[in-house]
């Protein structure tokens, strides 16, 4: 396999996805039978568990970073755009305000 072959590495992880299903499949048949299989079958549930956690955890900090981001962009476009508007001259502020009066709370209201 090549780097960068996505092809080879999407079937190499298709191939390891099925290959666990099957093992958790052979442990769950086997689970009634034998008590070793059993063990592993809980030790496999409580990793998975675990891991969702992490995942979890990191799909909600993920979101809370992303969030934050949104929120500092949309600030700093609001900047650049009242500063851009403070440069107009006050018959061209008018003029814009006419035009976009949805602008105008943004605008004037500076926090």
């Amino acid at each position: 396999m090549e780097f960068g072959d996505s092809a080879s590495l999407e079937a190499a992880t298709d191939a390891l996805k099925n290959a666990r299903l099957n093992r958790e499949e052979a442990l769950r048949n086997l689970a009634p039978y034998s008590e070793a299989a059993a063990e592993i079958l809980a030790a496999d549930e409580a990793r998975s568990a675990e891991v969702e956690k992490i995942m979890e955890r990191m799909r909600a900090e993920d979101q809370r970073r992303s969030a934050e981001r949104k929120k500092q962009m949309e600030e700093k476009m609001k900047q650049v755009w009242l500063e851009g508007f403070k440069r107009l001259s006050p018959e061209q502020q008018r003029t814009f305000l006419e035009m976009f009066p949805e602008l105008k709370e943004l605008l004037l209201n500076e926090d």
